[in-house]
């Protein structure tokens, strides 16, 4: 293992749309995921509501088609999201 702490990521985002997209995952993470995310973990919970959550906000589909209801974006920005 290494001894040299985490380096931030250098975020390739091509648009505004994407930046905000990802700064309303930070968003949603602090406020609603990681507050309880240990716990959950210790339990063995599955938190099927965060897919509910995750889905309501319009990430779930992110990579697909807005034809079928996916949000049109790009993978790398899927994946970073």
């Amino acid at each position: 293992m290494s001894d040299r702490a985490p380096q931030p990521v250098e975020r390739r985002l091509p648009t505004e749309e994407s930046r905000q997209l990802v700064a309303l995952v930070r968003d949603i993470v602090s406020k609603e995921i990681a507050p309880r995310a240990a716990e959950e973990e210790e339990a063995g919970v599955f938190p099927r509501e965060v897919f509910t959550l995750l889905s309501e906000a319009g990430l779930l589909g992110l990579p697909y088609d807005s034809a079928h209801g996916g949000g049109d974006q790009p993978y790398e920005v899927y994946l970073q999201v």
